[in-house]
């Protein structure tokens, strides 16, 4: 019977082509799909010789090998290769284009990937970050609670570490907002994703708020307590001297006691003008 039967109906033309050309004499070497007696569909590795008999070809011989496990494989690790690819360029244009500082973390918390937002950030390239320790540029006195938050993170899970203060190029400390992500688990990552916003700038706010309010606080309650000495001593003068009460004190007392008021109140002014002048209320 044909072969022809048995090729898949895309490839009746390409493969009758490499038996004409074996007819003529050319060895034939490809690979195409064909259809079992079953109707399995096959992929299959083919060669075709001449066969001669003196210098007159009588026909072809052919040999066939099922390599259809092997072309799906390569298929399958194909599309896993393009979905990595795929994955990683979406990865990478998230991060570079994301203001916040991500990092891919290994369990020990070594750098297996930073943004290039670290230099804008940190002014330290991602390049310097790689192979080191994140725990290494955390302060001293955070460190414990930042390993304890990171440790914390279940695969596939995520969690926030509080903030802490991280060392940046200059030596100086950066408050740092940190969300972790544990995708040690998934094949593309293999590792802790961390992304990190820089909130220095609110957190000196919150101080100088606090540090704001305390003065406030402060002069609240000397305005409700110490002031109220020397004002009440002149408000009890002025009720003496209008119900004219005051005749058994001398011109000296009275004009002692109004000093001593006013001085008072002057003090007081004075150190309420110092502990508020450096407040900015806006």
């Amino acid at each position: 019977m044909s072969f022809l039967p048995f090729c898949a109906p895309y490839q009746h033309e390409e493969i009758y082509n490499y038996f004409l050309k074996a007819l003529e004499g050319e060895d034939q070497n490809f690979e195409a799909d064909f259809i079992s007696f079953k109707g399995r569909n096959m992929h299959l590795e083919v060669s075709l010789l001449p066969m001669k008999l003196g210098e007159k070809i009588e026909g072809v011989y052919g040999i066939a090998r099922d390599i259809t496990e092997k072309k799906i494989s390569k298929k399958i690790i194909k599309e896993q290769r393009d979905q990595l690819i795929s994955s990683e360029k979406k990865f990478k244009a998230l991060v570079q284009e994301s203001s916040d500082l991500t990092g891919i973390l290994n369990i020990e918390g070594n750098y297996k990937f930073v943004s290039e937002s670290s230099t804008s950030i940190l002014g330290i390239s991602p390049e310097d970050f790689i192979g080191k320790n994140a725990f290494d540029f955390v302060h001293p006195e955070d460190k414990d609670d930042v390993m304890t938050a990171f440790s914390q993170a279940q695969p596939g899970e995520q969690g926030k570490i509080p903030p802490f203060r991280f060392k940046d190029a200059a030596g100086k400390w950066r408050w740092l907002e940190t969300t972790v992500t544990n995708l040690t688990n998934d094949p593309f990552v293999k590792g802790i994703i961390t992304n990190s916003r820089d909130i220095s700038e609110s957190r000196r706010l919150w101080r100088e708020t606090r540090r704001q309010n305390k003065i406030l606080k402060e002069v609240a309650w000397e305005h409700a307590h110490i002031v109220r000495g020397p004002v009440v001593r002149l408000k009890g003068l002025l009720d003496c001297m209008e119900n004219e009460d005051y005749k058994d004190w001398t011109r000296e007392e009275i004009i002692e006691i109004m000093k001593r008021s006013a001085d008072e109140l002057d003090q007081i002014i004075l150190q309420t003008v110092r502990k508020t002048e450096n407040i900015e209320i806006e």
